[in-house]
């Protein structure tokens, strides 16, 4: 699970439809359907509703599930962020300034 998926699922948000995500991202459709494919393999629910049907009549759609992962995929992020702020900020705020690596 990587960026690029997570770009992909909201590209398909936005464009309700597999194939124009795939081309905006410079993906083969082949390529974002075994992405997909996985992903709802490894979930083990659907991440995607699909309607098959050509140029009018086809297209996709977030599941709940969909939408509800994409949120908790975000609240993950931001949790990871503040965590590295936090260290960031430890490391480079310290009081002592005495590092291990310094010459005595």
């Amino acid at each position: 699970m990587g960026i690029g998926l997570v770009w992909l699922l909201r590209r398909i948000d936005d464009t309700k439809s597999i194939r124009q995500a795939a081309s905006q991202m410079e993906l083969s459709y082949v390529k974002a359907l075994r992405m997909l494919n996985r992903l709802e393999k490894n979930l083990g629910t659907e991440v995607l509703e699909r309607q098959r049907g050509g140029h009018d009549r086809g297209g996709a759609d977030l599941t709940d599930f969909g939408r509800c992962f994409l949120a908790e995929y975000d609240a993950m992020q931001q949790r990871i962020k503040a965590g590295a702020v936090k260290e960031y900020e430890r490391f480079f705020k310290r009081k002592d300034r005495k590092w291990k690596c310094e010459k005595k």
